[in-house]
Protein backbone atom coordinates (compact mmCIF):
# COMPACT_ATOMS: atom_id res chain seq x y z
CA UNK A 1 0.00 0.00 0.00
CA UNK A 2 1.73 3.52 -1.08
CA UNK A 3 2.18 5.62 2.02
CA UNK A 4 -0.37 8.36 2.31
CA UNK A 5 1.16 11.89 3.47
CA UNK A 6 -1.96 13.77 4.19
CA UNK A 7 -2.48 13.66 7.79
CA UNK A 8 -1.81 16.05 9.97
CA UNK A 9 -0.68 14.83 13.55
CA UNK A 10 -2.77 17.26 16.24
CA UNK A 11 -2.17 15.54 19.75
CA UNK A 12 -2.18 12.06 21.59
CA UNK A 13 -4.19 10.37 24.36
CA UNK A 14 -2.34 8.52 26.41
CA UNK A 15 -4.80 6.47 28.40
CA UNK A 16 -5.74 2.61 29.45
CA UNK A 17 -5.96 1.93 26.13
CA UNK A 18 -2.61 3.03 25.14
CA UNK A 19 -1.82 5.59 22.70
CA UNK A 20 -4.42 6.87 20.23
CA UNK A 21 -3.07 9.65 18.20
CA UNK A 22 -5.15 12.60 17.42
CA UNK A 23 -5.00 13.14 13.20
CA UNK A 24 -6.41 15.57 10.86
CA UNK A 25 -7.01 14.14 7.55
CA UNK A 26 -6.62 17.11 5.40
CA UNK A 27 -8.45 15.57 2.25
CA UNK A 28 -11.29 14.15 3.66
CA UNK A 29 -12.27 16.51 6.17
CA UNK A 30 -12.39 14.79 9.55
CA UNK A 31 -10.23 14.16 12.61
CA UNK A 32 -9.15 10.26 13.44
CA UNK A 33 -8.22 8.53 16.58
CA UNK A 34 -5.32 6.37 15.58
CA UNK A 35 -3.70 3.68 17.28
CA UNK A 36 -0.38 2.49 15.97
CA UNK A 37 2.01 -0.18 16.63
CA UNK A 38 4.92 1.74 17.77
CA UNK A 39 3.37 5.31 17.79
CA UNK A 40 6.16 8.55 16.75
CA UNK A 41 7.81 10.29 20.13
CA UNK A 42 7.84 13.75 18.08
CA UNK A 43 5.40 16.16 19.09
CA UNK A 44 2.42 18.09 17.62
CA UNK A 45 1.78 19.35 15.19
CA UNK A 46 3.71 17.39 12.77
CA UNK A 47 3.03 15.97 8.91
CA UNK A 48 2.50 12.09 9.12
CA UNK A 49 3.14 9.23 7.00
CA UNK A 50 0.60 6.62 7.45
CA UNK A 51 0.38 2.73 6.35
CA UNK A 52 -2.77 0.48 6.32
CA UNK A 53 -5.04 2.92 7.95
CA UNK A 54 -8.06 0.80 9.13
CA UNK A 55 -11.38 1.75 10.91
CA UNK A 56 -12.18 -0.58 13.45
CA UNK A 57 -14.36 -3.21 12.59
CA UNK A 58 -16.16 -3.09 15.99
CA UNK A 59 -15.60 0.43 16.94
CA UNK A 60 -16.14 2.20 20.64
CA UNK A 61 -19.64 3.81 20.84
CA UNK A 62 -17.76 6.23 22.92
CA UNK A 63 -14.67 7.09 20.13
CA UNK A 64 -16.25 6.12 16.69
CA UNK A 65 -13.21 7.85 14.88
CA UNK A 66 -11.04 4.58 15.43
CA UNK A 67 -8.49 3.49 13.51
CA UNK A 68 -5.72 0.87 13.23
CA UNK A 69 -2.67 1.78 11.18
CA UNK A 70 0.74 -0.63 10.88
CA UNK A 71 2.95 2.35 10.54
CA UNK A 72 2.79 5.75 11.69
CA UNK A 73 6.34 8.08 11.08
CA UNK A 74 6.64 11.72 11.28
CA UNK A 75 7.82 13.95 8.19
CA UNK A 76 10.50 16.18 8.63
CA UNK A 77 8.15 18.78 7.15
CA UNK A 78 6.48 20.73 9.43
CA UNK A 79 2.87 22.56 8.66
CA UNK A 80 2.71 26.40 8.28
CA UNK A 81 0.69 28.25 10.72
CA UNK A 82 -1.28 29.72 8.18
CA UNK A 83 -2.13 26.45 6.83
CA UNK A 84 -3.04 24.78 10.12
CA UNK A 85 -5.32 27.83 11.52
CA UNK A 86 -7.24 27.13 8.21
CA UNK A 87 -7.51 23.54 8.50
CA UNK A 88 -8.31 24.17 12.36
CA UNK A 89 -11.01 26.56 11.08
CA UNK A 90 -12.33 24.17 8.74
CA UNK A 91 -13.12 21.72 11.00
CA UNK A 92 -14.29 23.91 13.94
CA UNK A 93 -17.41 22.97 15.55
CA UNK A 94 -20.40 25.03 15.26
CA UNK A 95 -21.24 26.86 18.75
CA UNK A 96 -25.12 25.44 17.85
CA UNK A 97 -24.06 22.34 19.58
CA UNK A 98 -22.48 22.00 22.96
CA UNK A 99 -18.62 21.68 22.67
CA UNK A 100 -18.40 17.80 22.11
CA UNK A 101 -22.13 17.68 21.08
CA UNK A 102 -23.34 16.72 24.52
CA UNK A 103 -24.44 18.83 26.85
CA UNK A 104 -22.37 18.62 30.42
CA UNK A 105 -18.49 18.11 32.01
CA UNK A 106 -18.64 14.68 31.68
CA UNK A 107 -21.40 11.99 29.43
CA UNK A 108 -22.55 8.62 30.81
CA UNK A 109 -20.78 5.52 29.31
CA UNK A 110 -24.05 4.61 28.61
CA UNK A 111 -25.26 7.50 26.40
CA UNK A 112 -22.85 6.82 23.68
CA UNK A 113 -24.01 4.92 20.50
CA UNK A 114 -21.84 6.01 17.84
CA UNK A 115 -23.01 8.59 16.19
CA UNK A 116 -21.52 11.33 18.29
CA UNK A 117 -17.69 12.43 17.52
CA UNK A 118 -15.55 11.81 20.37
CA UNK A 119 -13.50 14.43 19.09
CA UNK A 120 -13.74 18.52 18.17
CA UNK A 121 -12.04 21.47 17.50
CA UNK A 122 -12.93 24.45 19.48
CA UNK A 123 -13.09 27.89 18.30
CA UNK A 124 -11.56 29.95 21.55
CA UNK A 125 -13.45 33.22 22.99
CA UNK A 126 -11.48 34.85 25.20
CA UNK A 127 -9.34 32.17 26.66
CA UNK A 128 -8.01 31.94 30.33
CA UNK A 129 -6.79 29.12 32.70
CA UNK A 130 -7.37 28.68 36.10
CA UNK A 131 -6.39 26.36 38.47
CA UNK A 132 -8.95 23.68 40.03
CA UNK A 133 -9.03 20.86 43.01
CA UNK A 134 -8.51 18.62 40.38
CA UNK A 135 -5.98 20.50 38.12
CA UNK A 136 -5.75 23.65 35.50
CA UNK A 137 -8.81 24.33 33.71
CA UNK A 138 -9.46 26.12 30.41
CA UNK A 139 -12.17 29.09 30.32
CA UNK A 140 -13.53 30.15 27.28
CA UNK A 141 -16.71 31.60 25.59
CA UNK A 142 -19.13 29.56 23.46
CA UNK A 143 -22.48 30.25 22.02
CA UNK A 144 -22.36 33.54 24.58
CA UNK A 145 -22.33 31.30 27.87
CA UNK A 146 -18.80 30.70 30.28
CA UNK A 147 -17.60 27.11 29.92
CA UNK A 148 -14.72 25.54 31.81
CA UNK A 149 -13.04 22.47 30.57
CA UNK A 150 -9.71 20.57 32.25
CA UNK A 151 -6.54 20.68 30.46
CA UNK A 152 -4.57 17.58 29.83
CA UNK A 153 -1.06 16.74 30.66
CA UNK A 154 0.73 17.99 28.15
CA UNK A 155 -1.91 20.69 26.82
CA UNK A 156 -0.08 23.94 28.31
CA UNK A 157 3.25 22.87 29.96
CA UNK A 158 3.27 25.41 33.00
CA UNK A 159 -0.66 26.20 33.18
CA UNK A 160 -0.30 24.93 36.71
CA UNK A 161 1.33 27.66 38.00
CA UNK A 162 -0.43 30.54 35.29
CA UNK A 163 -2.64 33.15 36.68
CA UNK A 164 -6.43 32.56 36.20
CA UNK A 165 -6.78 36.11 33.86
CA UNK A 166 -3.86 35.88 30.83
CA UNK A 167 -2.96 38.85 29.51
CA UNK A 168 -2.59 38.38 24.96
CA UNK A 169 1.30 39.21 27.00
CA UNK A 170 0.86 36.33 29.20
CA UNK A 171 0.08 34.15 26.92
CA UNK A 172 2.56 34.54 24.40
CA UNK A 173 5.26 34.32 27.03
CA UNK A 174 3.75 30.84 27.29
CA UNK A 175 3.03 29.65 23.81
CA UNK A 176 4.29 32.28 21.62
CA UNK A 177 0.61 33.34 20.89
CA UNK A 178 -3.70 33.67 22.37
CA UNK A 179 -4.50 30.48 21.24
CA UNK A 180 -7.76 30.19 18.81
CA UNK A 181 -8.27 26.80 19.03
CA UNK A 182 -8.55 24.07 21.34
CA UNK A 183 -8.60 20.24 20.87
CA UNK A 184 -11.02 18.95 22.55
CA UNK A 185 -11.60 14.90 23.52
CA UNK A 186 -13.55 12.59 25.71
CA UNK A 187 -11.46 10.62 27.98
CA UNK A 188 -11.56 6.75 28.30
CA UNK A 189 -14.56 5.45 30.45
CA UNK A 190 -13.91 5.55 34.20
CA UNK A 191 -17.19 5.04 36.40
CA UNK A 192 -19.43 4.72 33.93
CA UNK A 193 -18.25 8.22 32.57
CA UNK A 194 -16.66 9.60 30.13
CA UNK A 195 -14.99 13.21 30.77
CA UNK A 196 -14.18 16.20 28.00
CA UNK A 197 -11.01 17.11 28.36
CA UNK A 198 -8.83 19.60 26.34
CA UNK A 199 -5.40 18.02 24.76
CA UNK A 200 -3.68 20.38 22.87
CA UNK A 201 -4.36 24.36 22.13
CA UNK A 202 -3.62 25.87 19.03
Amino acid sequence: MKPVTRFLLLGKIDSDFGTELVVADSAAGRLLRVAAQEPPADPAPRWLQIEHLLADADPDPARPEQFSAKLVATLPRLPKTRYLRRLLGSLRSSESMPPLFLPGPSVAYSRFDGTSPSLAVLGLNEPVVFGSASGPMLGFRWSEISHQLPLADGALPGAASLKPAMSPRQWKSVMGTVPRFALAAFSAPSDGYCKKWVIALY
